[in-house]
């Protein structure tokens, strides 16, 4: 079988092919990789955010029922409801 094809196609053009798709493999497989970190990295950006707008809620905690009341209000004023 290996002959057939060697007689067809010289083993100089196998052995390039075979260097260009090892090629294109590493490169795709390097792409994949970068694409997961950027993904983690974008992930881990988003999560600080969210803790860090977490951290800064006013949530009303200690305040008397009328600045609740209030808060809310103002809270369904900004937000249309």
């Amino acid at each position: 079988m290996l002959d057939l094809i060697l007689t067809i196609i010289p083993g100089e053009w196998l052995a390039a092919a075979g260097f260009a798709l090892a090629a294109l493999a590493a490169t795709w497989f390097g792409g994949r990789k970068s694409a997961k970190a950027d993904a983690k990295s974008k992930l881990a950006e988003a999560k600080a955010k969210q803790l860090e707008r977490i951290a800064d809620a006013d949530l009303g905690l200690g305040a008397s029922d009328a600045d609740r009341i209030k808060r809310l209000r103002d809270f369904a004023d900004k937000h249309g409801g």
